[in-house]
């Protein structure tokens, strides 16, 4: 007799304590759409032209037609550089400098 009326009291606890959970749920969402629809009309203003800076940054922001391996071939490699002649009878310095 005793386990059945715990066995009662704890699912009617488990079921309050889920609708409540529920409620609490069913509140938040109402109140974030209320606060959706109540925004201000400046801060709506704000975030359609930030959508629209956005796009325009986007669109103005420099292409590359450059593949994937054009870019890791550039990137791995450096670019040839001739080596040059310090000879002293071609050197552009002075001279008499010959060092």
């Amino acid at each position: 007799m005793r386990d059945t009326q715990y066995a009662r009291q704890n699912a009617h606890l488990l079921l309050s304590s889920a609708q409540m959970k529920v409620s609490n749920a069913q509140y938040s969402a109402s109140w974030l759409i209320s606060q959706e629809r109540n925004r201000s009309p400046v801060m709506q203003r704000i975030d359609q032209l930030e959508a629209v800076v956005m796009a325009e940054e986007a669109a103005s922001a420099p292409t590359t037609d450059a593949s994937r391996a054009q870019v890791h071939r550039s990137r791995s490699k450096p670019t040839y550089r001739p080596q040059r002649d310090y000879s002293p009878d071609q050197d552009q310095d002075e001279p008499g400098m010959d060092f």
